[in-house]
């Protein structure tokens, strides 16, 4: 069976900015990471980053920045919503890449703030 077939949510190729946090202990949360989401479904979000010990299993405080458009809404927005690290891959098939690919599943509802 191929990923696509075992995918519950149906995926948008959409590249928005993205913010994150790594979730600690006790519920205190590292720095703000930066980077770009480059597919995202109601199930979970696919990004790239350089920020390097993010294993499997690593609990994130994810938000999506979403532009203002025609269509949805004049002003900014933000998806924001709790996740849990499901796959980590190189970004590049160069061994010399520092960049990784990171698939998170939601585990929380995202919630959308204008």
């Amino acid at each position: 069976m191929c990923d696509a077939d075992r995918r519950r949510h149906r995926r948008l190729a959409i590249r928005l900015p993205l913010e994150y946090r790594v979730n600690g202990e006790n519920g205190i949360s590292e720095p703000v990471h930066r980077s770009v989401c480059r597919d995202v479904s109601s199930g979970g979000v696919n990004f790239e980053t350089d920020c390097p010990g993010l294993a499997l299993g690593t609990r994130l405080t994810v938000d999506l920045l979403v532009p203002p458009g025609d269509g949805h809404s004049p002003y900014p927005g933000r998806v924001h919503t709790e996740g849990q690290v499901v796959r980590v891959e190189p970004a590049s098939p160069s061994a010399s890449s520092a960049r990784w690919r990171i698939s998170a599943c939601f585990t929380d509802s995202p919630q959308l703030h204008f």
